[in-house]
């Protein structure tokens, strides 16, 4: 959406209907306490809102915070995400981008922070005018509880975007299914739910790959481009075995990386993976749709240490894996037997728990939308379902040395 610059300086902006209440200061929600934006893909919550931030705090000087649940560094923040849209719509001047601040010319300050180990903290923080939580969906209880009541200054509001995840998300229950009012001063909530299909900006290459998610898995395409609720099923390969989080992995007993080949629609995945006692944690990914071959070690050099270790990849495409070796990396095609998916899956579901890196997108879905097929009255078969499975085929071929291989024995009947 266009920003023009009027000649008194002020600034003419163009936003969806979902989007007027965080820069129109005549619609009835401008001063909301709780503006919550969730949906699926494509809803460009995020840069609305950043872009909106930026523009309120260049118009009077604001003590914004920008929060998440995970950030180990400010890389994990959205810093960047506000220098990029600064730029965009040409008002980059007006702010210092810092190492670990953005701070306007008439004193405008954005900080960055994670509540996961960090919410204590936000409970001195004084003067708090705006607040953004992004990445809603892995926000825990306990930070929403802590930080909520913190932010306490007259006129304070508290801004969400996330991804609807399960209706068992702390975010999605306070904000959305019962939005309770404020406690500090009765105001009332403005939640919207927001689809890439209110997007007039959406490129064709991404209404190409929803197309083809929704011919190819319906039920995956509501969830991941709609919006819609995830309801966990027996029919999920992982079910309860999985969650979002962090671990402390200083006491690893190993760190592994797999390679999946993408093809037309489907993404290439490449992770980064360690066990932490009989725990499971994918700490990194990478994960593309339309990776060239020559793209290749760009792309595995997304992930820290992937030239150090030794990479599994899948053995359907040796050229690849070729050309992968001679710039420098260190890669191994994964041995295939009958039962190989349904042996390594057993090595998966035998830890007592996955655990996934929020900033894994792409394996935090799959693990939502992997499946095993149902048939017409709904019973689980013990067929999977060829789709929403590169991540953790990734992950797989990285461990593929753990995994175990069931024999068939074959007895002969007198």
């Amino acid at each position: 959406m266009p920003v023009k610059r009027e000649k008194d300086n002020r600034v003419r902006v163009q936003t969806t209907e979902p989007f007027r209440p965080l820069i129109d200061r005549k619609h009835k929600n401008y001063k909301t306490r709780f503006l919550t934006f969730y949906g699926g893909r494509g809803g460009r919550k995020s840069w609305e809102v950043a872009r909106a931030l930026l523009l309120r705090g260049a118009a009077e000087p604001l003590r914004i915070l920008c929060a998440r649940e995970f950030q180990n560094s400010i890389g994990d923040s959205v810093l960047a995400t506000l220098e990029d849209i600064a730029t965009e719509i040409g008002i980059a001047p007006f702010y210092e981008f810092q190492r670990n601040a953005v701070i306007g010319l008439n004193g405008t300050e954005f900080q960055f922070k994670g509540l996961g180990k960090n919410v204590r903290s936000i409970k001195s923080a004084e003067g708090i005018d705006l607040v953004w939580i992004e990445e809603g969906e892995t926000i825990s209880s306990h930070s929403i509880k802590t930080l909520f009541p913190t932010i306490r200054k007259k006129g304070s509001q508290i801004i969400t975007t996330f991804n609807t995840g399960q209706e068992s998300d702390p975010i999605y229950k306070r904000l959305v299914l019962d939005p309770q009012k404020d406690e500090i001063d009765g105001r009332n909530h403005y939640v919207r739910k927001v689809t890439y299909l209110e997007n007039p900006d959406i490129s064709e290459e991404f209404i190409e790959e929803a197309e083809a998610m929704r011919r190819t898995d319906p039920e995956g395409y509501c969830h991941v481009y709609g919006g819609e609720l995830w309801t966990r099923s027996e029919a999920q390969v992982l079910a309860g075995k999985w969650r979002i989080g962090e671990i402390d992995t200083s006491n690893a007993d190993g760190v592994y990386y797999g390679l999946d080949f993408g093809f037309s629609v489907d993404p290439s995945a490449f992770v980064k993976v360690w066990i932490v006692g009989n725990v499971l944690y994918i700490e990194r990914e990478a994960y593309r749709v339309g990776v060239e071959i020559e793209d290749y070690p760009d792309f595995l050099d997304k992930i820290p240490g992937a030239r150090d270790y030794k990479i599994r990849a899948d053995n359907a495409r040796p050229e690849i894996i070729s050309h992968i070796k001679k710039k420098g990396f260190n890669i191994v095609s994964c041995k295939k037997w009958d039962g190989s998916v349904k042996d390594g899956i057993s090595l998966l579901r035998s830890f007592d728990e996955i655990v996934i890196n929020p900033s894994c997108k792409g394996t935090i879905n799959e693990a939502r939308l992997w499946k095993y097929k149902t048939d017409r009255l709904g019973e689980v078969l013990p067929d999977l379902l060829d789709a929403n499975n590169h991540a953790f085929d990734a992950i797989r071929y990285a461990l593929e040395a753990s995994i175990k291989q069931t024999k068939e024995i074959s007895i002969r009947v007198a």
